[in-house]
């Protein structure tokens, strides 16, 4: 038999473009690392598209652009959303990724002088070097004395250093004979420009301005067995200020006690106050004065002058008592 031919006709579509997708990465906050601020390394590998298509990838933001998969790109300090373009060629696709450079590092302070245990009289310059990856703005010195972890505070804070740009070193000119003579600590704080704060280690100095000038008795020796005014004058040492003048202090404590005594067994110690046995100070002749009850037997005393509550002894001297 006869089989009949027909025609079929197959049309051939062209292949369909798929849409790449567009990943710009998590949002990024880190640290600053440099005074510029931080070189950050974006990272849009996670783009793909459906067909295999070999993407570009363009990088945008306010006042900057960049290309690459994963560019390294160097950005200020604050926020900044970044846009991803990504695109086969035909289609354009984006998506963003927001970048935050912070910096919470603590700037670096240091105090030069005094160095530690130092001694110091009249005027003294506090030293400090301080250093910051975005620079240092202040630089405070704080006076205090010892007594816990950082001191305790006696109305010395918040003493604003000037930075002397030859030496590149924060200073404060110190007028010591401002303070009493005695134990102190010193503690310097850096502020870097976004307000974060770094602390220096304590340093432990001594002021020593005033001078002791013995008056009484007015002999080497004294009779035994008599009580007898012990008369001293506190002043500034004349090597701090030649004028000397008189230091008026009622938070002293004066100790005697007999130099052969074992362990210097304190037979006195004068408080100020108004009985016979406290001290008191006498403005108009600027003494310092108590009364001391000797021995029968002849002995050789100590007197020596100390700031009890910074257990500090300022100076002392010495007499003698003989037979009546």
């Amino acid at each position: 038999g006869y089989i009949g031919e027909s025609q079929i006709t197959v049309e051939v579509l062209p292949k369909l473009n798929s849409v790449p997708v567009a990943d710009a990465g998590p949002d990024i906050t880190i640290e600053r690392d440099s005074f510029a601020g931080a070189l950050i390394t974006l990272d849009g590998s996670g783009s793909y598209d459906y067909d295999g298509d070999n993407l570009s990838y363009l990088w945008s933001w306010k006042r900057g652009s960049a290309d690459g998969v994963s560019p390294e790109v160097a950005f200020q300090m604050g926020s900044k959303t970044i846009t991803l373009t990504v695109s086969d060629g035909e289609f354009y696709v984006t998506d963003t990724v927001n970048i935050t450079v912070v910096d919470t590092t603590l700037p670096q302070v240091t105090i030069i002088t005094p160095n530690s245990g130092d001694a110091l009289q009249d005027g003294v310059n506090l030293t400090a070097e301080a250093s910051d990856i975005g620079g240092v703005s202040d630089v405070f010195f704080y006076i205090r004395e010892p007594g816990g972890e950082y001191g305790e505070p006696i109305g010395y804070e918040d003493l604003s250093g000037t930075l002397n740009n030859s030496s590149g070193k924060w200073e404060y000119n110190l007028d010591s004979t401002q303070l009493p003579d005695g134990y102190f600590v010193l503690l310097a704080k850096a502020i870097d420009e976004n307000g974060n704060e770094g602390w220096s280690n304590l340093v432990s100095f001594s002021i020593r301005n005033w001078a002791v000038i013995e008056l009484l008795p007015a002999s080497a020796s004294y009779r035994a067995g008599r009580t007898m005014p012990v008369k001293f004058s506190l002043r500034i040492d004349s090597s701090v200020d030649p004028v000397t003048p008189f230091v008026y202090n009622e938070e002293l404590e004066i100790r005697l006690f007999k130099s052969s005594s074992p362990n210097n067994i304190i037979q006195q110690v004068s408080t100020f106050g108004d009985i016979s046995t406290q001290y008191r100070i006498s403005s108009s002749t600027e003494l310092y004065i108590t009364n001391f009850k000797t021995e029968k037997t002849p002995a050789v005393y100590i007197v020596e002058i100390w700031r009890a509550t910074n257990n500090f002894l300022i100076g002392n001297f010495a007499f003698e008592t003989t037979k009546k």
